[in-house]
């Protein structure tokens, strides 16, 4: 076993675990993209936390503060308009993890965000997953690198897609926690 296949199978082990530790949303994602940028290398990123009865963002973690004016205009426009893999569709369909790459057949101009966000920041390939749980989406990633740097390969695409339902449940339990703390007794 090659050593990039045991860091992997660490971090999965240690992201899976965070899920079940009873972490709140804003904690569990940034623990857990923190680990995962021990196995795959991440330039930038966004991981949110979905209402799953909207399919709204509410809550996010940003590689960077600069980012996050970025991630506004993203959240404003290209979140509802971008017909490449939005993260909606991805649930539907059972796709925890895909690369932009890999669904646009190589042209990533074609998605809106590469022109939009992308493009302007110097930012070369992406990676978008899901975290589906019994149907609803719970939280999702985006994870970009720039340009020059290589694209995401099938087995950190396969990473993704592994943690991926982990993530949902931890979310899930997250959210519940926090609207039970809320309830009057």
């Amino acid at each position: 076993m090659s050593e990039s296949t045991l860091v992997m199978d660490r971090t999965f082990s240690e992201v899976r675990r965070l899920c079940y530790a009873g972490l709140d949303e804003e904690a569990l994602l940034r623990e857990a993209v923190e680990r995962t940028r021990n196995a795959v290398s991440l330039d930038q990123y966004c991981m949110h936390a979905i209402d799953p009865s909207s399919g709204l963002v509410t809550r996010g973690v940003l590689s960077d503060a600069g980012f996050g004016k970025v991630a506004r205009a993203a959240l404003e426009r290209v979140q509802f308009e971008d017909e490449v893999t939005p993260f909606g569709w991805m649930a539907k369909k059972h796709l925890a993890a895909v690369s932009l790459s890999e669904s646009t057949g190589g042209n990533p101009e074609r998605a809106l965000r590469y022109r939009e966000v992308m493009a302007p920041l110097g930012l070369e390939h992406e990676l978008r997953g899901v975290f589906v749980l019994d149907g609803e989406l719970w939280g999702s990633v985006t994870a970009m690198r720039e340009l020059g740097s290589p694209d995401f390969d099938a087995r950190e695409v396969a990473f993704f897609r592994r943690v991926a339902p982990h993530l949902a449940a931890g979310l899930k339990a997250a959210a519940l926690r926090s609207a039970a703390l809320r309830e009057p007794d």
